[in-house]
């Protein structure tokens, strides 16, 4: 296709290249930086990795080096023979509802949730993962505590169905439980390691 430059004023032209250039180094200047970041987070997620599995490796050293987990003092109240072996600061994640309306039509909003007229409504819920409190997570012999700025959980070792690690989250499911909690911020490894120990232990003592 052949533009006729004499067809514009030599203003507009230069407003067109001016345009062209800025979009072209825009573009350049994004994509140095999208690589900078990426580059920067990777660096921050092998540092992190690096940090948790150095602590892995020193807790699962005393535990062999002590013949197993070592009570640890801690500010909840026990029940009977009940220890803590576990404690650190965690933030409590779960997944909540969220519904999404949609409406099509000419109705007339008269109030919030309120229409008048014709049209379709609809609704869509899907859950999304809020974080919910702030606060200590201990684990027990006997159960898993967080004691939290705004919530509180406590679950039974024995009512623990599902327990996954990931860096720095603790996903856990129970039986008492119909939705899965995460505890973020902690070293997850060591956490699990500590619920299955304890466990191993509870069963062998059946």
């Amino acid at each position: 296709m052949i533009f006729c430059t004499a067809a514009f004023p030599s203003e507009v032209i230069s407003v067109i290249l001016i345009t062209i250039i800025v979009m072209i180094v825009s573009a350049i200047v994004y994509i140095i930086l999208s690589k900078r970041t990426k580059r920067r987070n990777a660096e921050e997620f092998a540092a992190l990795k690096k940090r948790m599995d150095s602590e892995y490796k020193s807790w699962s050293t005393s535990v062999v080096l002590n013949n197993g987990l070592k009570s640890i003092t801690s500010n909840i109240c026990l029940l009977g023979d009940e220890r803590c072996f576990y404690s650190d600061e965690a933030i409590l994640y779960e997944p909540r509802s969220v519904r999404n309306s949609t409406h099509l039509g000419g109705g007339v909003r008269v109030a919030k949730g309120v229409m008048i007229g014709g049209g379709n409504s609809w609704s869509e819920y899907h859950d999304e993962w809020r974080a919910l409190s702030s606060g200590i997570l201990y684990i027990t012999n006997k159960r898993i505590i967080f004691d939290g700025e705004m919530h509180d959980r406590t679950i039974k070792l024995s009512a623990l169905t599902v327990v996954q690690a990931k860096i720095q989250e603790l996903s856990i499911s129970s039986s008492t439980r119909q939705k899965t909690m995460v505890f973020s911020g902690i070293n997850a490894r060591i956490a699990q390691d500590t619920i299955r120990l304890l466990q191993k232990a509870s069963a062998r003592q059946k």
